[in-house]
């Protein structure tokens, strides 16, 4: 499913789409399907390797990104019906950028983006005064950008209720291990060697890992196909979903 996703970017790349409205999601589209790519690759590889709590925690990037995409979906619609039903007369970029898709695709400083392209990675202490200037004015730049709160997003961006109480209560959990709290220890079976030092058993299967990831990104396409018009292996992947978890 991963290099589904990938696929789907190139899908979406070589589309011609109606108008101003349905590009614009698409390029965010196909920034956030590039992304969720790259989690599920490691989501299934860190699975494999027995890292699975770590690998559960990156399934909370594709709720961010499907959540993301919906958000900036509803955003966009509140102009381009009205102008599609011809209430709104003029071009489609008149309403176009007064989304907040619009807005935060472009809200990237030129400046910004100068600095980062310029700025080697490297251990502050062993550049010269001269580039650490130049890095530290990359970061003041950085408040320049303004960006989306996720509860924000997600009471706006998904109307279903039951939906939203699951995205919410999941990215809760996924979150718990990135931050290192108390929830991380809710699957852990804690018991104690004959040394009386702790040990720590995780109850997550892989399919459970690797199940709740691909479901995810299972969502994510479906979104893209939505907010987009083009849909592309959503079915498929489906089929092959459902054909998994029959098995097991």
């Amino acid at each position: 499913m991963a290099a589904g996703l990938q696929t789907y970017v190139e899908f979406l790349d070589g589309s011609d789409f109606d108008d101003l409205f349905h590009a614009l999601l698409a390029s965010w589209s196909m920034l956030l399907l590039t992304l969720g790519a790259e989690a599920l690759f490691a989501i299934i590889s860190l699975t494999k390797q027995g890292r699975r709590r770590i690998a559960y925690a990156l399934t909370r990037t594709l709720i961010e990104y499907h959540v993301r995409l919906s958000y900036y979906a509803v955003d966009i619609e509140q102009y381009a019906k009205p102008w599609r039903e011809g209430k709104i007369i003029g071009p489609a970029d008149v309403g176009l950028t007064k989304t907040e898709a619009f807005r935060d695709w472009f809200n990237m400083p030129a400046k910004m983006l100068h600095n980062l392209r310029n700025t080697p990675w490297l251990d502050l202490s062993e550049l010269d005064k001269k580039t650490r200037k130049r890095f530290q004015k990359m970061m003041d730049t950085a408040d320049d950008v303004r960006l989306q709160k996720w509860q924000r997003m997600l009471k706006k961006g998904i109307g279903n209720h039951k939906i939203r109480k699951t995205f919410a209560a999941e990215y809760s959990l996924t979150s718990a291990y990135l931050h290192g709290d108390q929830l991380a220890s809710y699957e852990m079976i804690v018991g104690t060697r004959d040394t009386g030092s702790p040990i720590y058993k995780s109850m997550f299967s892989e399919v459970r890992v690797v199940g709740s990831a691909m479901a995810t990104a299972l969502q994510l396409m479906a979104r893209v196909g939505i907010a987009t018009g083009r849909f592309y292996g959503y079915f498929y992947f489906d089929r092959e979903m459902s054909r998994l978890f029959h098995d097991h």
